[in-house]
């Protein structure tokens, strides 16, 4: 695909899973900082996060659903910002894309879990525990 067709298609900044050398090598999930540009041969390449070359845009699978808010290969820093999860339980919940696994929290803000290192999944999965115990034991005390 041409420059002027992927730009039309995918803005800067849309999700996408990169090869960064070839198809046979693990992906990673980012999100373009760029638009297209094409050069020699009619090649169209875009810069993504965290690579620092410009990629060929035949080695980027743009995600489905765009808007599923900012799906990186980066530290969670990038948000820098505190969330609320929903008051509707039912919101919250564990989604699949292309094989990725990913925490909703509902209002539209997942977590990438399947591009986290199981250590950080434990301490998650630990601290998330502990603020559950903490809350229910807070409406126990303002109950008795």
């Amino acid at each position: 695909m041409d420059a002027d067709t992927f730009n039309r298609m995918y803005p800067v900044r849309t999700p996408v899973r990169v090869f960064p050398n070839t198809r046979q090598d693990p992906p990673r999930i980012t999100r373009t900082r760029t638009r297209a540009v094409q050069v020699q041969h009619g090649l169209a390449v875009v810069h993504v996060d965290g690579i620092r070359c410009g990629l060929d845009t035949r080695y980027i699978d743009p995600l489905p659903d765009p808007p599923r808010g900012g799906v990186m290969d980066q530290p969670t820093t990038v948000l820098n910002q505190t969330i609320a999860l929903t008051s509707n339980p039912d919101a919250i919940a564990l989604d699949e894309v292309d094989g990725h696994q990913f925490l909703d929290l509902g209002n539209r803000i997942q977590i990438a879990l399947s591009l986290s290192s199981q250590d950080a999944l434990d301490k998650l999965a630990t601290l998330t525990a502990q603020a559950a115990a903490n809350q229910r034991a807070r409406l126990l005390r303002e109950v008795a």
